[in-house]
């Protein structure tokens, strides 16, 4: 008599392509636009490009495209990136303009860890600021939006 859990198993179903699986249009994208930001925030940005272009996953014109990228243009726009993310940073944060006039050597290490640490996700410059006074805390969490407006959220009512 045969019971339930004598039964043989199937062997596990083995691929039958076994090269990288390919992403969506919106998959590419989304990984593109965090291949950007990352390089934006690399001291090597073309060669964060150059590694992305490697990629089997992603499409072949993409792959194509950051290969071909032009190093002098992709510094420039990271340079672009750093440039602006500093001056919002400056015209809103007290602590970075002291520590700044203070020792503008230490505060530019400071400020590269926290430019390559901290995406740059905030277009005003308060936010800014205040994530960069979480980055000087210890935490590398986004602000939540509440704290920025600085008010309470009302609570959401239940049915």
């Amino acid at each position: 008599m045969v019971q339930l859990g004598d039964a043989p198993q199937p062997p596990a179903a083995e691929p039958l392509d076994a090269s990288p699986r390919r992403l969506t249009p919106a998959q590419a994208q989304a990984k593109l636009e965090a291949v950007l930001a990352q390089a934006m925030r690399s001291a090597d940005p073309l060669a964060e490009l150059r590694q992305a272009a490697a990629d089997p996953s992603l499409p072949a014109a993409l792959r194509r495209a950051l290969a071909s990228a032009d190093g002098d243009g992709v510094r420039l726009a990271a340079l672009l990136v750093c440039k602006l993310r500093f001056e919002r940073l400056i015209r809103a944060c007290a602590e970075a303009e002291e520590l700044f006039n203070a020792d503008p050597e230490q505060f530019a290490a400071t400020f590269r860890r926290y430019h390559e640490a901290v995406p740059p996700t905030d277009f005003f410059p308060p936010r800014e600021a205040q994530r960069f006074r979480l980055f000087l805390a210890g935490d590398t969490a986004a602000p939540s939006e509440s704290a920025q407006e600085g008010k309470q959220r009302p609570p959401v009512a239940r049915r």
